[in-house]
């Protein structure tokens, strides 16, 4: 919409996963709320999610809410944030309880890959003794081909096991950072847990919280504008050059004054707005509003031009803008940790990182197998396909703003 504000090659526009509230969904409703004013002719449908066809309808759910006892954990063992002990007891309950042929399938919903992980491990040691489950499990860190073969295990649910936690992006601005932290998840996300046990026929859902702390849960999950940094956003809506004061900018929901005064002066300290004319970026502004990364990380790469040092920095930059390449079972399996030590830097993550994708881009160039040196270091080799796409990405960004000479694509670097 920044270089054609009215649409005007399209008629329909069906905007999916609107519930979600994130901030690009946010600001995308607004634009266009305001666009079918000025264009009477333009239908927009905003859905949580459309479907083409319904097969059948929601079953009979039974609901039971099973509170977990408070247990004391080993302070030695940090890692270690959730007691899966609940979970292997709602198991045995539906093991007695319902008989296998009867049974379907169970979803439990966590809140994090070390809390899978945790219950997962309990769960194998369950199931290899009673021969009755095959455990899987399905976060955002899996392979694409693991998630599809994981998915096609899950059109029987019949029962859901729910934490009743989840992680959220939350902006500390004492520190200026964004940290994921635990916190209930909302009555609506509850109730959409619960309705997963009830796809295919009569389900049920165990609850691992009380009903007194489910009346307590908020109605809706907060939107993501009202607790993360607003730089990014700002810097979307001045660069359409809307010749507004962006804290006027009619949002669905508006952010508190707090923080819209906060994102504002933060990005004028970093040279990022017109401290003589806050309704528009300066020349610096204006290249990383097209970056999809924070402003630090943007402006990494556009420092990295002036001092010739674009190759190194693309890596960096695109490694710190996807999840970690790390798995989580390489912090805790000695034989991953010891093959990868040759590839730790004395300088930090970031130049592990670098030193982990030029090995990899060594090994692939020598027709090496990259999987097995993968598997055998404890590296999703998914991330490091997702580093060189968006490496290619920043190159292009950086090349169509000048910044530095076009180059052809060899070896998987550019």
């Amino acid at each position: 919409m920044a270089s054609d504000p009215d649409l005007a090659l399209y008629n329909v526009i069906i905007l999916d996963e609107v519930h979600e509230r994130n901030t690009s969904g946010d600001l995308l409703v607004t634009l266009l709320r305001d666009l079918v004013y000025r264009r009477p002719d333009l239908k927009a449908n905003s859905n949580g999610a459309p479907l083409i066809q319904v097969p059948g309808r929601l079953h009979t759910i039974e609901l039971n809410y099973i509170a977990a006892q408070v247990k004391d954990i080993d302070a030695s063992k940090k890692a270690i944030k959730i007691d899966p002990a609940p979970y292997v007891k709602v198991l045995q309950i539906i093991d007695k309880k319902y008989p296998s042929k009867e049974r379907g399938d169970v979803l439990i919903f966590l809140n994090g890959i070390s809390e899978i992980s945790t219950v997962a491990d309990a769960l194998k040691e369950y199931a290899e003794f009673s021969k009755k489950w095959i455990i899987l499990i399905l976060h955002s860190t899996l392979s694409v081909k693991n998630k599809i073969r994981n998915f096609s295990y899950i059109d029987e649910v019949r029962f859901v096991i729910d934490s009743g936690k989840e992680n959220l992006m939350r902006y500390d601005s004492s520190t200026r950072t964004h940290r994921l932290t635990e916190t209930w998840i909302s009555k609506a996300s509850s109730e959409q847990r619960k309705g997963r046990a009830g796809r295919t026929g009569p389900g049920v859902c165990y609850r691992l919280y009380s009903n007194e702390e489910f009346d307590k849960m908020e109605d809706f999950t907060l939107p993501e504008i009202k607790r993360v940094s607003l730089d990014s956003i700002f810097m979307q809506i001045l660069d359409m050059g809307m010749e507004i004061d962006v804290r006027d900018f009619q949002f669905i929901e508006k952010p508190d004054s707090h923080s819209m005064k906060e994102a504002l002066e933060s990005l004028k300290s970093q040279g990022v707005v017109d401290g003589q004319n806050e309704r528009h970026l300066t020349s610096l502004g204006v290249i990383l509003a097209k970056l999809p990364v924070e402003v630090p990380i943007g402006k990494m790469l556009v420092y990295a031009c002036a001092l010739d040092q674009v190759d190194v920095v693309l890596t960096i930059a695109a490694g710190l803008s996807v999840q970690s390449p790390f798995t989580n079972r390489s912090y805790r399996d000695n034989e991953c940790i010891q093959s990868r030590q040759y590839l730790v830097s004395d300088l930090g993550d970031p130049f592990t990182l670098l030193k982990v994708y030029r090995e990899w881009l060594k090994l692939r160039s020598e027709g090496e197998d990259t999987r097995k040196w993968a598997r055998k270091c404890g590296i999703e080799e998914t991330r490091l396909y997702e580093i060189t796409k968006l490496r290619r990405q920043f190159r292009d960004i950086l090349e169509q703003s000048e910044l530095v000479p076009k180059m052809k694509l060899s070896n998987g670097k550019r």
